[in-house]
């Protein structure tokens, strides 16, 4: 890719479109910090995450960035509520309070806080859990990685709502990495990523 260029507003949602190998994980991978582009820089919250360190750019991201992927990523073994604390515990907060902010954010997204343990919810069910555990660090921006791709039609509406409201609901940007031109055409701004035959990809604005 060269000359890529793209913002994502405050309190939007934005979608990134594009076949497989196009280069949509390679720049999901340079917004995160993982991945270095050879020029140019990647601005979040105003911060050029490439200019701090390592250690900067990893609390920085921590507490700005999160990412729904497509499969949840989620912790089988845990109940939802712990999946979803586990991001507060792991940045030092004390356990009974992480509960209290992940039961109260399942709530929200439609998920009871007494379920059972996280293997035996349903595909929809481990999204909107993926969604609360990504909102519980109150980010700036929601990156989603193809986060209805595994899930049958109904259910795919209905978690597409959910991620799609999160900007009016809880004032996160958000940002759709997606194959699904349906799921792109719904957001506030829409994004192709086009391969050429003569150069490398490039990015037009439907």
């Amino acid at each position: 890719m060269e000359h890529v260029s793209f913002e994502v507003p405050e309190r939007t949602s934005a979608s990134l479109i594009g076949r497989s190998g196009v280069g949509k994980s390679s720049l999901f991978g340079a917004i995160l910090g993982m991945v270095k582009p050879t020029s140019g820089s990647i601005l979040v919250d105003g911060r050029d995450v490439q200019r701090l360190t390592s250690v900067e750019r990893r609390d920085f991201l921590a507490r700005t960035v999160s990412v729904v992927f497509q499969s949840g990523e989620l912790i089988d073994e845990l109940r939802p509520e712990e999946n979803v604390a586990l991001p507060l515990m792991l940045g030092g907060a004390r356990a009974a309070s992480a509960l209290s902010q992940a039961a109260a954010l399942l709530e929200e997204v439609g998920i009871s806080p007494a379920a059972a343990l996280t293997r035996d919810l349903s595909g929809g069910e481990r999204q909107r859990v993926a969604v609360a555990r990504a909102l519980v660090t109150r980010p700036s921006l929601i990156l989603a990685d193809e986060p209805t791709g595994s899930l049958d039609r109904e259910t795919r509406d209905l978690v597409a709502d959910l991620i799609l409201s999160i900007p009016q609901r809880w004032h996160a940007s958000v940002l759709i990495v997606t194959h699904d031109p349906e799921l792109g055409g719904r957001t506030d701004a829409s994004f192709q990523l086009l391969a050429s035959s003569t150069g490398p990809a490039h990015l037009v604005q439907r």
